[in-house]
């Protein structure tokens, strides 16, 4: 009796499509990522990999990023600063809103939305929203936190409110006294770690270059926030890929393509969490 074997790998060449954007020209917004290309499938979907071509870059270094935005959520990964405040800052960034991309500008002082505490010594962790009316809260993973590593607090990363998409997930570390939002200043001396996570994808970097260059991206690492793997999108979910400078960038015949294909095809089953491959039970 033969056998097949109904497994795919999920690194598996199968039918895929190339979605190309470019060239680039000036990236005039300094610590942003800029918008280039945004596409929704009319399928389930996973980011399989990133190319970008440049004959030259001046001025800055430059990342080219492929990532998945859902609805409401932000697009690229907006940095969290800590500030001589009970807020941090929250850098400018577009937001996938009925499909289209709109601008949030920068928020100076956001503030924590509850009063939560991360005990000395340990980690806490926030989810960072956002509504359709660009509203932006704060959902902690508990009134009292006590995570012994960052890696454990990200994995209690809560999801997002009903009509809201993800902004990010803060993770912070005090040590010499308890965190209280609300109370205690985010660039207090006792806080000596204030970390931004995104969800991720596949990103380029992309230095100052003097000739032509074809860089191929570095795979995205499966980040668990809120249940959402970062290379599996939805029916509904935009494939976008943007560019971040530290100054004003100029590209000469910068081109980046993304690849995705149909997810899951015959014979692969996703886990919804992480957006591996897993095997289908005949």
């Amino acid at each position: 009796m033969s056998v097949q074997d109904r497994n795919v790998d999920r690194n598996s060449a199968l039918v895929q499509k190339e979605l190309t954007s470019g060239p680039f020209a000036t990236i005039a917004v300094n610590d942003k990522d800029v918008t280039e290309l945004i596409y929704k499938p009319r399928y389930n979907f996973r980011l399989v990999d990133l190319f970008f071509s440049c004959k030259a870059i001046a001025v800055a270094d430059s990342v080219v990023l492929a990532c998945i935005a859902k609805e409401l959520s932000a697009i690229g990964a907006p940095q969290f600063a800590a500030a001589a405040a009970t807020t941090f800052t929250i850098e400018a960034f577009d937001q996938i809103d009925a499909g289209v991309s709109v601008v949030v500008a920068v928020t100076a002082a956001q503030a924590f939305t509850g009063t939560e505490v991360v005990s000395d010594g340990y980690w806490g962790v926030w989810t960072v929203q956002i509504d359709g009316a660009q509203a932006i809260t704060t959902k902690a993973a508990g009134a009292t936190m006590a995570f012994a590593t960052e890696a454990e607090a990200l994995k209690m990363a809560p999801a997002p409110d009903a009509s809201n998409g993800l902004v990010g997930v803060l993770t912070l570390y005090t040590t010499g006294a308890v965190f209280t939002a609300g109370t205690t200043n985010t660039n207090a001396g006792t806080v000596t770690s204030f970390n931004t996570t995104s969800r991720g994808g596949h990103s380029v970097a992309a230095p100052q270059l003097a000739t032509q260059s074809n860089l191929q991206a570095t795979r995205g690492t499966v980040l668990k926030v809120a249940g959402v793997g970062n290379l599996i999108g939805s029916v509904g979910d935009s494939v976008v890929i943007t560019v971040r400078s530290a100054g004003n960038a100029t590209f000469s015949q910068g081109i980046a393509t993304v690849v995705i294909r149909k997810t899951p095809a015959q014979g692969e089953g996703v886990e919804a969490g992480t957006g591996l491959s897993a095997a289908f039970v005949p």
